[in-house]
Formats: structure tokens, C-alpha cells, sequence
């Protein structure tokens, strides 16, 4: 089946690999610069800060993630862009960019790779930045980190102003408290306490010039030197390989879900008679003559050989075809010559199928040398099976100038005369038109299908032949499978049995 539709399924996927490398190789050229950051431990160390407020805590993984596509760092993002050395109408356009994918809630210019250690509390960041060229890839890249670090500077600071704010409230109410009672015993405990909140106010006073955020730069991008994309070649081999996947992929179950010969009943809607059924050998072509003289096939080919002869009704030329090539016509025309020869007739086989001659390399396993003559355009090989008593086999095979049916069928009358069945092996009727010209010449056709074949293929070749003028015959199923249970007889080596390879009856039988 793949093998039929290898072309096509090729065809696709080169077609669509084409199609894919001219469009990618039109896109503009794209470059990606990547800057990285360190999530460190929140901890500012200060037994100051750590009595006050709580301690700046770990990022989780997401909180850097949102907090890049949030409004504050996209505007903190447009300040560094804008302060950069790019020109202004590149500026322009990469912040007009950078507005779009926020309002849109698409954001791939600058994109994130995270990698965190709950464990030690820390985390690496790298920013990943796409632009139409190499500077603005970097000063996004850079831009983007910048206003990472300010937003997290921002959040440090926070903690910081509200620890200073507690500590403003706290001596606010020492000093409300001072005024109200003045020179009472309270009031050298709360100047103490007021010292003391000053002392801590000064201190945090102090660390709020100098605090730092969780983040830290740990390598500023560079100038990237080669675009990431297009890839034409990369893009292509892709799309052709997806291509040449899912096309097979899908002639395969086109292919399951056609109706098939799965038995002799699938048949008997064509309207013709089933001539004959034939197993399926296992040594395929090198036995077949030997299996028909005396083997599985004897009787079978025997069945087909009576069944032909009655719906004949006197002719006796006939061609054997098929709807396509590998269903089993040539070895059903030896088979049933020999057959038709076991029973004293002269057969004369024409070997028609010039696109794959079989039947010389068939009948050369019986015999190293044969007599022949030349008739005509075509070669006559003599008396191809000995020992058949007064039958005889003949094979006639036409030069391959001869490819006109009315020459070829000229060649044949010439010599049919001579015998009482003419059998002529011709291509497949759906491959071959000369097929149909030859087999309107004759007595009718004899159609083979092989078992698993698709009913539509056989039914299209039928049609085809009767279309050109020849009459359809019969059918011949080919190449059944053996069941458990199916039962028959056969003869070896001149002993009658029951089923092939159980034991032999007695009985002694001459073969006619």
C-alpha cells in the first residue's frame, strides 16, 4: 500500500517543504541576546532590621515571572529603552512593540528561563530578548534586567520605609506621652525609650540609603552575531519530515478503511461466478507447477480448470488479467495450463505482459533447455512439460516491438489453431491499456483477485473490461489463508488423504 502511494506521499511532503523554505526564507531576520540574574537569600543581616519587620522573603518561581510582564517594570523597561543609544525611530518602534504584546497579553519579545533551589533559597533568571537587529536585541535584554533589579530594589526599600514608619510612630507616641506627663516618675523611662527609638530610627535611616534587593546582574548581554531565525533548511527539513509522517500516517487508514477481499462472500455482489480458490503457498511462485502436478493445488486448479471449461460454452481462448499487479495471474495461468495438460490437451500459453514477463522464468524450474521456433514477432518454446502424456504446454512471448494488441492478436490466430486452449497472461487490466484491447479479442477474461485485495479495484476492473467489449468470465480468488477448521482433500505423490500432511490412506491411486 505505501508502496503504491509512495509517490504521492513524497510529492507531498517535498511540496510542502518547498512552500515552507521560500516562506521562511522571506521573514526578517530575527536576533535573540540573553542576560542573566541571581535570586540570593532576602536576609539583609541587620539584628536592627530583623527586630522591626520582617525580613525580605524569597522569590517564588512565578513572582519574577509577573512581575516582568507587570505595568510597573514594562514602564521601568520603556525608561532604559528610551535612555539607550538606539536611534529614535528604532526606539520607537520597539516600544510601540513592547505596548502591543502587553495590551494583547502575547509577550515573546522578552521571554524567561528560571531555574530555582527551594532548598537554598535561590534562583537563576535568564531573560531572552528577540528584535529585528542585534542592538536593539541587547539593549532590550539589558533594559529588561534593569528594570527587574529597580522593581526588586523597590520591593526591598518597601520593608525598609515601613520599618522606619513603625519605629516615627512608635517615638510620635513616646513624645505625646512625654508632653502629657511631664516630670512624673514615667518620664526618665520613656527619654530612655525615646533614645533609644532615635538610635534605631537613625540606624534604619541609614541602611535604607544602602539596602539591595533579592536579585543581582550576573552577566549583561552581548551583541548577538547571528539571527535565530529564519532557518529555511532547519524549517523545511521539519515540515517535510512531519509531512512525510502524517501522509503515510494517513494513507495508511485511508487504506484500513477501504473494503477488502477477506473472503469468497465479499465477491458475490460483483455478480460473476467464483471459478475457483486458491491457497496461498508458501514458497509463492517456486512451487506452484510442482503443486499443481501433485500437491495443494491439484485439485483446486482441477476445480477451476472443470468451472472455466463449463461457463466457456466452447471457446477457447481466454485471457487471464487482474485488477493490479501482485494478485497471482501469472502463476494461476501456468497452473491451470499444466492442469488443462494433465488431461492430454495441447495449452498454449501467451506471456502478453511485456511490462513484467513471468511465465519463462516459471516453467524454466521444470527443465534446463527448450525446443523453439520463431513465429511471426514472437518466440514459441516447445513442449515446456514433459512427461504430461499427450497433452503438451507451449509458451509463446512476444518480442517487445510487438506491443500492439491487433499485431499480437494476428501472431496468436496463427498458431491457436493447433491447440485446444489458448491462455493469455496480460497486465494488469487497471495498469495496462493493451489489456483491454487483447482481452476483447478473445473468448472472455478470467479475473483474479487476490485475498485481501481492495473490492473497489477488482469491481473497477470488471467494469473496464466489459466497458471494451470483453465478457468477464469468472472470478479466481487468490491466495487463501488455511483455517483451523477448514477441511479438503489433496493428493501426494499418488496417495489419496484426507487433509495435506495426515496420514496416507492406503489406497493406491493412478493419476489420470
Amino acid at each position: 500500500m505505501l508502496r503504491r502511494s509512495a509517490w504521492i506521499i513524497l510529492g507531498s511532503a517535498l511540496l510542502g517543504a518547498g512552500l515552507t523554505y521560500a516562506a521562511s526564507s522571506l521573514r526578517p531576520a530575527e536576533y535573540e541576546a540573553s542576560t542573566s540574574l541571581a535570586a540570593l537569600s532576602g536576609a539583609t543581616g541587620n539584628s536592627v532590621v530583623s527586630l522591626t519587620l520582617v525580613t525580605t522573603p524569597p522569590l517564588p518561581q512565578s513572582v519574577v515571572q509577573n512581575a516582568l510582564r507587570s505595568q510597573k517594570v514594562l514602564d521601568l523597561t520603556l525608561a532604559e529603552v528610551r535612555g539607550s543609544a538606539l536611534p529614535a525611530a528604532e526606539k520607537a518602534a520597539l516600544a510601540a512593540q513592547l505596548r502591543a504584546e502587553a495590551a494583547g497579553g502575547r509577550y515573546e519579545l522578552v521571554r524567561m528561563l528560571s531555574s530555582i533551589d527551594p532548598q537554598q533559597q535561590t534562583g537563576i533568571y535568564e531573560l531572552r530578548s528577540h528584535a529585528r537587529t542585534p542592538q536593539a536585541a541587547q539593549v532590550l535584554a539589558d533594559a529588561s534586567a534593569q528594570a527587574l533589579l529597580r522593581w526588586d530594589q523597590e520591593r526591598a526599600a518597601q520593608n525598609i520605609t515601613r520599618a522606619q514608619q513603625t519605629l516615627r510612630q512608635q517615638l510620635a507616641n513616646v513624645d505625646a506621652r512625654l508632653g502629657s506627663q511631664p516630670g512624673t516618675i514615667e518620664t526618665q523611662s520613656l527619654l530612655t525609650t525615646r533614645s533609644d527609638l532615635q538610635e534605631k530610627l537613625g540606624q534604619i535611616s541609614a541602611l535604607l540609603t544602602a539596602v539591595g534587593g533579592t536579585l543581582s546582574l550576573i552577566s549583561p548581554a552581548s551583541t548577538p552575531q547571528v539571527p535565530v531565525s529564519p532557518r529555511p533548511l532547519r524549517d523545511a527539513l521539519l515540515v517535510f519530515t512531519a509531512l512525510l509522517f502524517f501522509a503515510a500516517l494517513g494513507a495508511i487508514v485511508l487504506d484500513a478503511l477501504r473494503k477488502r477481499v477477506n473472503s469468497a462472500a465479499d465477491l458475490a455482489p460483483l455478480g460473476k461466478p467464483l471459478l475457483g480458490v486458491l491457497p496461498l503457498l508458501k514458497d509463492g511462485q517456486a512451487e506452484v507447477l510442482a503443486e499443481t502436478r501433485g500437491g495443494a493445488l491439484y485439485e483446486q486448479v482441477g476445480f477451476l480448470r472443470v468451472n472455466l471449461a463449463s461457463v466457456a460454452a466452447g471457446r477457447t481462448r481466454f485471457a487471464v488479467s487482474s485488477a493490479r499487479p501482485g494478485e497471482g495471474k501469472s502463476t494461476i495461468t501456468a497452473a491451470l495450463a499444466q492442469s488443462f495438460a494433465l488431461r492430454g490437451l495441447r495449452v498454449l500459453i501467451v506471456d502478453a505482459d511485456l511490462y513484467r514477463p513471468t511465465q519463462f522464468r516459471l516453467w524454466q524450474r521444470t527443465r534446463a533447455h527448450f525446443t523453439s521456433t520463431s513465429v511471426g514477432g514472437a518466440t514459441l518454446y516447445q513442449d515446456l512439460t514433459p512427461g504430461s502424456g499427450t497433452g503438451a504446454t507451449d509458451l509463446l512471448i512476444p518480442e517487445r516491438g510487438v506491443n500492439d494488441a491487433g499485431k499480437l492478436y494476428e501472431v496468436i490466430s496463427s498458431v491457436a489453431d493447433d491447440y485446444a486452449y489458448v491462455l493469455v497472461d496480460t497486465p494488469p487490466v487497471l495498469v495496462a491499456a493493451s489489456a483491454l484491447e487483447l482481452s476483447a479479442r478473445l473468448g472472455g477474461v478470467l479475473m483474479v483477485a487476490a485475498l485481501g485485495s481492495e473490492l473497489e479495484l477488482v469491481e473497477r476492473a470488471m467494469r473496464s473490461a466489459q466497458t471494451a467489449g470483453s465478457e468477464v468470465l469468472g472470478i479466481v480468488l487468490n491466495k487463501e489463508k488455511e483455517t483451523a477448521g477448514n477441511v479438503g482433500y489433496g493428493y501426494a505423490t499418488g496417495r489419496y488423504t484426507d487433509t495435506p500432511g495426515a496420514e496416507p490412506a492406503p489406497l493406491e491411486l493412478e493419476r489420470p
